[in-house]
């Protein structure tokens, strides 16, 4: 038997950087449902995002509703980048664009998460003064919810990647 394995199944110890893959799996799946469900019509915390995209969204805007399905696509794809990589599940050169792919939207992820987080809760705390007609709703929803979300969920694939990124150069200078 292979080791790191049982009864021909690799242990999740055997793959670094799993655990946080999968959760940020999780969190880019949840999103991406979100997102599906106001694709649909859905209207249910449609207030929280606020601004023309809410109204536009309201309204059944066709150009929304393609942006969101769009939206929905590259969320699950990321979503599922972090695992390709951890589980190393495609090889050789479109191994290697996947790994870009993944490194990319973790960071993007974080930074997009961090920079709006940040100047949301400096608007919400009166650092910052919000315009006078500011949707101060929507602003406390992505101040503490949104933003937030794609924070931890890219915080969790960058996890998962540097994890990963271990386990390969501690294989590779054992070769």
């Amino acid at each position: 038997m292979a080791s790191g394995t049982r009864d021909g199944v690799a242990k999740a110890d055997s793959y670094p950087g799993t655990v946080a893959a999968l959760v940020a799996a999780l969190l880019g799946v949840l999103f991406a449902g979100v997102s599906s469900y106001w694709a649909l019509g859905g209207s249910w915390l449609l207030s929280t995002v606020g601004g023309a995209l809410e109204a536009r969204g309201r309204a059944g805007d066709p150009t929304v509703v393609v942006l969101v399905w769009a939206s929905v696509v590259l969320k699950l794809i990321a979503a599922f980048l972090g695992v390709a990589v951890v589980r190393r599940w495609i090889g050789g050169v479109l191994g290697v664009l996947v790994r870009i792919a993944a490194w990319v939207a973790a960071v993007v992820l974080v930074l997009y998460g961090a920079v709006l987080t940040v100047g949301g809760s400096l608007v919400v705390s009166g650092v910052i003064t919000p315009r006078p007609d500011a949707d101060l709703l929507a602003i406390r929803w992505h101040a503490y919810f949104w933003d937030p979300w794609f924070l931890i969920w890219g915080s969790f694939l960058l996890l998962a990647l540097v994890q990963a990124r271990r386990r390969t150069a501690f294989v590779e200078g054992v070769r």
